[in-house]
């Protein structure tokens, strides 16, 4: 690779990593209602809801133990660890400034339950903690990392996170290094189903990967016909990701404008790999 090439690369990979740690800024149609819950619940202080749809309210404490983790007792019987070293976390100044909240949230009006949600920001990352309770039992505990919450519907469940690379599709890094994706997730009553694709961004999609290797297109996830070979040094476009069981495949654009799905392993498939990751 001449100079010039490696230069031009180098400056499209950084777009790339800048868009992809500010991934929650892909857009700007989504709606801001992450911030749409019911309560922010304060450290210390008791509160009362119904949190699954029975005659009574339940009894809701977030509280910091003496060995400095952060919990979540429900009607003085269940406990649940939020977040372990909460006040070292909180403190260390090697780190960004911590900042962690607990909140309630009704994602799904028909369900008739609630749901108390960890947002946590640290190391560059946000994430979530889901989690869910009847009769006092945590039914429903989910961790989605590298994640921010764009937008919920809450006639439906469904639930848009957008994503670095080191969430729930995290296993495309070792294939294309950093990038930025969206997805929906959904929730109904005590269950939550994740998806099989995500699509990238804005920001991923009109950057240009070159393939460093000869890699074959095939027609869709399901089809072994091959739709175009994407030739070493040939440049292609990222439009989503596609992940169930073992399957792992990119859908990827052309210069021809041809759409392909190439298959992927863990080892890398473009040169810019080394620079974005």
């Amino acid at each position: 690779m001449n100079l010039l090439k490696k230069v031009t690369a180098l400056l499209l990979s950084l777009a790339i990593v800048i868009g992809s740690i500010f991934v929650g800024t892909k857009t700007n149609s989504y709606a801001a209602t992450s911030k749409s819950y019911i309560k922010e619940l304060k450290i210390g202080k008791t509160y009362y809801y119904n949190l699954d749809g029975g005659k009574y309210k339940d009894k809701i404490k977030v509280y910091v133990s003496k060995n400095d983790n952060l919990l979540l007792r429900i009607n003085d019987k269940t406990i649940k660890v939020l977040k372990y070293d909460y006040e070292y976390s909180k403190h260390n100044y090697n780190r960004l400034p911590y900042k962690c909240n607990v909140r309630i949230y009704n994602f799904n009006k028909k369900d008739k339950s609630l749901e108390i949600v960890l947002n946590y920001r640290e190391d560059l990352q946000e994430g979530y903690r889901i989690l869910k309770f009847k009769n006092s039992k945590c039914l429903l505990d989910k961790i989605y990392n590298d994640s921010y919450m764009e937008k919920y519907d809450s006639n439906t469940g469904a639930i848009t996170l957008s994503e670095g690379n080191w969430g729930l599709f995290k296993d495309f890094t070792d294939a294309i290094g950093r990038f930025g994706c969206y997805y929906k997730i959904q929730i109904k009553g005590y269950k939550i189903y994740n998806p099989y694709t995500s699509n990238t961004t804005e920001d991923a999609r009109k950057f240009k990967y070159t393939a460093d290797k000869n890699l074959n297109a095939y027609t869709n996830t399901n089809s072994s016909k091959i739709a175009f070979t994407v030739k070493r040094d040939e440049k292609v476009n990222i439009y989503s990701f596609y992940q169930k069981g073992n399957k792992k495949y990119i859908k990827v654009k052309n210069s021809s404008g041809k759409y392909g799905y190439i298959k992927i392993g863990s080892s890398p498939l473009f040169e810019e790999w080394l620079m974005v990751r």
